[in-house]
């Protein structure tokens, strides 16, 4: 009760409904108006504290307001709960990075003496905030839903640790738990699922891809690790075109391009360049030498969006004017780059993980990434299996009382029950033969 009395504390005084556009608060529910609105809150609690802390402090205000969005997440995390019930902490140690993991478990014992799938699970928060302990009823609910072993690793997150950092963390894991069986001995490393939400779901993803795809150095030799299947939920696919139908559509909910320029101002140069934001306001980060580059091919909402969902969109010009960012030869590099943009992987990098499920949210600036990312493993003969929660906006599964534990809250259920439906699917399907670089 108390996270329930706490929602309705913050939004039974506000006039749910005002401020909201009209013809969005006519099509939402109560929660998803409280979803909404707690939404508009914590907007607002940003600014007051970018007010506090101008550009121009000398105690790096990108540090500044990144401390600040991990305490609202310790705080978050208090409210919900943090659920340790069948969790177990450990870490990697390998020569450079000694990566901190969470194991969920609701068998350890092994009673029943039969080798589980192991999911390996990245929480989202925009590179720059969640935590496992805020994802920690979900990985618990996940864990004993889906009878396997949950893997989460504790990513360090943006600006204090840049890009590729994050990258590397959740390769770490994988990498480690697979050279080192004996550290889950339960879990059956032919039924690897990698999984992760929003752009969580980017990291584990690329990180899989890594691995699966082009391998891993191990002395004179590159070996590639079996990924069984990837189960992705509302996920960031991509970090060059901002100006797909979705993006035009509901960039006024829950997710917008404004969170997309602050977490890539993070990541790539680890300060608060709100400047960025004017940049996406034009729809994409692409230059005259881009243009024709296979990655913006493999982002063209044209090509691979379904004419339902494309209806009359029509494509502005995708060059857009350079600006001062000192830092802009190196953000239009590592947009392409398949660690922050997976869609822009080529066709037989995405064919090493045979089986997907991908379920977005309809609602949701990231609804045609997802889309697009499974139209195109449809079509180079992937398995993948697509899913649109309707009238879900971003983090509608954050809703539900497996993420919240209060049975009070059942928004997301149904979105949470679809995505556990999912790996089931997965990990029912038999692992396929991985081509030789």
């Amino acid at each position: 009760m108390k996270l329930f009395s706490s929602v309705l504390a913050l939004t039974s005084g506000l006039e749910i409904a005002k401020g909201l556009m009209k013809d969005v608060a006519a099509n939402l529910d109560f929660f998803q108006t409280v979803q909404l609105r707690a939404d508009h809150l914590f907007r607002d609690i940003i600014t007051m504290h970018r007010e506090n802390v101008p550009d121009t402090d000398k105690r790096n205000p990108g540090h500044l307001e990144s401390d600040f969005r991990k305490d609202l997440t310790s705080k978050l995390s208090s409210l919900i709960g943090v659920n340790n019930s069948i969790r177990t902490e450990t870490k990697t140690e390998t020569n450079r990075l000694h990566t901190p993991y969470s194991i969920f478990d609701s068998n350890p014992e092994n009673t029943d003496s039969a080798k589980r799938p192991i999911i390996v699970f990245a929480h989202g928060g925009g590179y720059v905030a969640g935590s496992v302990d805020l994802y920690s009823n979900f990985l618990t609910h996940l864990a004993t839903e889906t009878e396997a072993i949950v893997v989460a690793p504790h990513y360090r997150l943006a600006p204090r640790r840049m890009w590729p950092g994050q990258f590397d963390d959740v390769k770490d894991v994988l990498t480690w738990i697979v050279d080192h069986p004996e550290d889950l001995e339960n879990g059956d490393f032919s039924k690897i699922i990698i999984a992760g939400d929003g752009l969580g779901a980017a990291i584990g993803i690329s990180a899989a891809l890594q691995v699966a795809g082009n391998g891993i150095k191990k002395g004179e030799e590159y070996v590639k690790i079996p990924i069984h299947g990837a189960a992705l939920l509302q996920p960031q696919m991509q970090m060059l075109n901002f100006d797909t139908p979705s993006y035009r559509k509901f960039n006024h909910l829950t997710l917008r391009k404004e969170d997309m320029a602050y977490s890539m101002a993070s990541l790539f140069a680890g300060e608060r360049d709100l400047t960025l934001q004017d940049t996406l306001e034009y729809g994409h980060l692409i230059d005259e030498g881009m243009k024709n580059g296979p990655e913006v091919g493999f982002t063209d909402p044209t090509k691979w969006l379904s004419e339902k969902t494309l209806g009359d969109y029509v494509p502005e010009s995708l060059i857009y004017e350079e600006t001062e960012h000192m830092w802009e030869k190196k953000l239009k590099n590592r947009i392409t780059n398949g660690s922050v943009s997976p869609l822009s992987q080529y066709d037989r990098v995405l064919q090493s993980i045979p089986n997907w499920y991908i379920n977005a949210n309809e609602k949701d600036v990231l609804h045609d990434d997802a889309e697009m990312t499974a139209r195109r493993l449809q079509k180079i003969g992937v398995n993948v299996k697509y899913e649109e929660t309707k009238n879900a906006m971003h983090n509608n599964f954050c809703w539900s009382q497996a993420f919240t534990g209060n049975e009070l809250i059942r928004l997301g259920d149904r979105q949470v029950d679809d995505f556990i439906a999912g790996i089931k699917d997965l990990l029912s399907n038999k692992s396929l033969a991985h081509d030789e670089l």
